[in-house]
């Protein structure tokens, strides 16, 4: 056998395994690089929806902390494009009920903005022929998830009255509250 011939031709063999073999590790790389990203997503989105779930209950008790807080109820209402009405300021001066639901609504709102990207909330009265309806509100905090693919606008899949649709490309939360 010919060694001369042989070793010409496992010339440059070398080099294509070790090609190969970068090719397969910048793969590996690559999905382990993904997997990174989409646990980060999730973490993300689970965020969000606690601090939601903190600002509801944040509005309960804003509720709650108000004097006849029944009363009040349609004073706490607001939409999605309502903006926060600082013409009164019940940190400086006393305030009536109807002041104070306002200010605690505007304090509140203010929070959503802050603490969720592109953050906004409806607040709206329950409709319906149950007796406790005339007594809960329900709440919806919507915020745009940061580098993902808008979510598809989710329907009022309760097909409750009254109740706003989750904007288009939002990620929803929807509570009732009773003060």
């Amino acid at each position: 056998m010919n060694t001369a011939a042989g070793r010409h031709a496992l010339r440059g063999a070398t080099l294509l395994e070790a090609l190969i073999a970068l090719a397969v590790l910048g793969l590996a790389l690559l999905g382990m690089l993904w997997g990174q990203l989409r646990t980060l997503a999730s973490s993300s989105d689970s965020l969000r929806r606690s601090q939601a779930i903190l600002l509801i209950d944040d509005l309960t008790e804003r509720m709650r902390a108000n004097p006849g807080p029944l009363a009040q109820l349609e004073n706490f209402r607001s939409d999605w494009g309502t903006t926060a009405d600082d013409s009164v300021d019940c940190a400086s001066r006393w305030c009536d009920a109807t002041a104070l639901a306002r200010w605690d609504l505007a304090r509140w709102r203010q929070a959503v903005y802050r603490q969720l990207p592109s953050g906004g909330a409806a607040v709206y009265r329950l409709q319906g022929d149950s007796s406790k309806a005339g007594t809960r509100l329900g709440v919806m905090i919507g915020w745009r998830a940061a580098g993902a693919a808008p979510p598809v606008a989710a329907p009022n899949p309760m097909q409750e009255p009254g109740r706003p649709d989750c904007p288009q490309g939002w990620t929803c939360h929807y509570a009732v509250v009773q003060p």
